[in-house]
């Protein structure tokens, strides 16, 4: 096992292609320091500073099948680890998870359909009927009662309902007004089952998201990261 020194190094992952046919070459750099792991890609850099595609944290929609050809040295499944050390460990001194949840695999990149509700026309027409004050005693009571559901189901900020929304589901005075795509890590387990914002650690109960923690990039990783061969080609700028 190597010693975790500081390192700096560029990298030329293959070519790509634009859509008219234009082929340019994917570069990163690689920086460790003072135990601190940040990595950046370019797309196709130009002497003008731009570039023919992404900069920056391009990690997102890298994909093997987009490359018609690697560097030399690489291959997809060299590709492809190194795409999950970056997801994983870009930053690791701002990370939202602790070193347990990131050991026991949490998967917060899991995407979820997490609904957005709204309240319905029948309760609309009893909160207006209520400022008019044309509610019945009971009819006000029970409007005070179904506010308070709609309030935490629909305008909760932060950690998701307080009140589960199958009630005012089945009592008539919320609907699901929309699905929206988050991530598990985004989404707080009030929201939906599997979302793991704010979810405590069973080892340490920290809670996920709480605060940006360091974690220490794993050896292997940063070995893996230090013997990647070095740019064939001299980009522009990276």
């Amino acid at each position: 096992m190597k010693t975790e020194k500081d390192f700096t190094k560029i990298v030329r992952l293959g070519t790509e292609t634009t859509g008219g046919g234009r082929s340019y070459g994917v570069y990163c750099k690689i920086v460790y320091k003072d135990g601190n792991l940040s990595i950046t890609g370019v797309e196709g850099p130009l002497r003008s500073g731009n570039c023919l595609g992404a900069c920056g944290q391009i990690v997102m929609h890298l994909k093997a099948e987009d490359f018609t050809s690697f560097a030399p040295g690489w291959n997809k499944a060299k590709l492809l680890q190194f795409l999950d050390i970056w997801d994983k460990w870009h930053l690791n001194d701002m990370q939202p998870g602790c070193e347990h949840q990131h050991a026991a695999g949490w998967n917060t990149g899991k995407e979820l359909q997490v609904p957005e509700y709204i309240w319905t026309d029948a309760f609309y027409k009893a909160r207006c009927a209520a400022e008019a004050g044309e509610l019945s005693l009971a009819g006000y009571e029970q409007y005070q009662k179904d506010k308070v559901i709609v309030g935490d189901i629909c305008f909760t900020a932060g950690k998701g309902p307080k009140i589960d929304p199958k009630i005012g589901i089945d009592a008539g005075i919320v609907v699901i007004a929309k699905y929206e795509t988050r991530k598990a890590g985004s989404v707080y387990e009030n929201e939906h089952p599997e979302g793991l914002l704010c979810k405590p650690c069973p080892v340490c109960g920290y809670q996920y998201g709480s605060k940006w923690l360091k974690v220490d990039v794993p050896a292997d990783a940063l070995d893996f990261l230090r013997n990647l061969p070095d740019t064939d080609k001299k980009p522009a700028w990276v």
